[in-house]
């Protein structure tokens, strides 16, 4: 029997990671702080779901590319165990 296909994300979820990307890629600190915070207070993350795992993990790479180890750190930590290659290698990006 083949495997389940995955659900969908969220619209939310997909639109919001869809922002940390850009705002990632402009390195617009402010703007990527501010919507942390809004991510926060709606509950999505520290990740706890797959659509979370996704906001958590783009997260860690926003504040990689923003050359802010510590926060990337906080970011890794918020992840599920165990962490992805992906999330390993933006959190070792943002210390070099």
């Amino acid at each position: 029997m083949p495997a389940p296909l995955p659900l969908p994300l969220p619209a939310v979820a997909r639109e919001l990671s869809e922002l940390l990307v850009a705002l990632s890629a402009a390195r617009a600190l402010p703007k990527g702080q501010q919507l942390h915070g809004h991510l926060l207070k709606a509950g999505h993350v520290p990740a706890t779901a797959s659509s979370h795992t996704l906001l958590g993990h783009h997260l860690l790479t926003f504040y990689a590319r923003c050359a802010l180890p510590d926060l990337s750190l906080r970011a890794f930590l918020d992840l599920p165990a165990p962490p992805s290659p992906a999330a390993w290698s933006s959190l070792i990006s943002s210390f070099t």
